[in-house]
């Protein structure tokens, strides 16, 4: 059976009117998007709504009816509105699974897969942090890896500070390029150091450990607000203080 387009109803108690009449008068139709008024309505996407459709050969008993129930016929079947829904239903009906949800709810899906796309984008752009962040600031490490192993680092100073609030071994990056890291009973180790775009340090120059201290780390900002800076060989952890 073939359908012709009627009109189009953005008002869900004219819709229930129309389908009573229909019903009675033994009319063949069909509503599409029904689901489209309340979707539609939370998220602005236009002011149209369902579309029904009736047999070919029923238009005219269906024209009828609407005038008789005081409904205006302005919809042109060429131009209807809410086409962004309706050619989103176009394109996912057919989806495996997807496609066999009310097109409102395909629609919501997609908003919220958008949403979780969008939050994790912006977990990833805020776990990078910038230089200005680490410069001038005593970063206390929490752990240092090499090759795999832990290393207990042992700073020699002339006095030691014990509290909640100061840690001895401790990084510092200077925005001049220099640099001061935790020694291995030792001194402190000094080097240079710089930014690079997309959260990359370079650490060079290093008067000591540089097996250790020496590459070009991945600078990361946990959830904790623990940085990690991974080197091919080094892992550094390091809290502000």
């Amino acid at each position: 059976m073939k359908y012709t387009r009627l009109i189009e109803l953005a008002n869900v108690q004219e819709l229930d009117m129309v389908k009573i009449a229909f019903n009675e008068a033994g009319i063949h139709y069909q509503v599409l998007f029904e689901n489209t008024l309340q979707v539609a309505s939370v998220y602005a996407l236009g002011n149209g709504g369902a579309i029904v459709e009736v047999a070919d050969t029923e238009v005219e008993q269906a024209r009828e009816i609407l005038s008789e129930l005081g409904i205006e016929l302005e919809f042109d079947p060429e131009e209807a509105k809410f086409e962004f829904i309706h050619k989103f239903d176009e394109l996912t009906n057919k989806l495996p699974l997807f496609g066999s949800l009310e097109v409102g709810y395909r629609l919501l899906s997609l908003l919220g897969l958008l949403a979780i796309m969008v939050g994790v984008v912006a977990i990833l752009y805020l776990s990078r942090i910038t230089k200005e962040k680490l410069v001038d600031s005593l970063w206390c490490t929490t752990e240092i890896m090499h090759d795999g192993k832990k290393l207990q680092p042992k700073t020699h100073m002339f006095i030691e500070i014990k509290g909640l609030n100061w840690c001895n071994e401790g990084i510092r990056f200077r925005e001049f390029g220099d640099i001061s890291l935790p020694g291995f009973d030792s001194n402190n180790a000094y080097g240079n150091w710089e930014y690079r775009k997309g959260g990359v340090i370079v650490i060079k120059d290093m008067d000591i450990f540089e097996d250790i201290y020496e590459g070009e780390y991945e600078v990361e900002e946990k959830w904790n607000g623990i940085v990690q800076l991974t080197s091919k060989r080094t892992v550094i952890r390091m809290v502000r203080r």
